[in-house]
């Protein structure tokens, strides 16, 4: 993984993470985790599918 894609992946886990506190979730690092693996899941998929 580069730098530049390891930059992006914090990003977004850091933009779930701000989602979940905006939503009082108490597990905001579980909540962003998870939200973060269902976006790659769908960003794999569409991959696949155009492939």
């Amino acid at each position: 993984m580069g730098d530049a894609q390891r930059l992006t992946t914090w990003i977004d886990w850091y933009r779930f993470a701000r989602r979940a506190l905006e939503l009082d979730h108490a597990e905001a690092s579980a909540y962003a985790t998870a939200r973060y693996v269902e976006e790659q899941n769908r960003e794999t998929a569409r991959k696949k599918e155009a492939a």
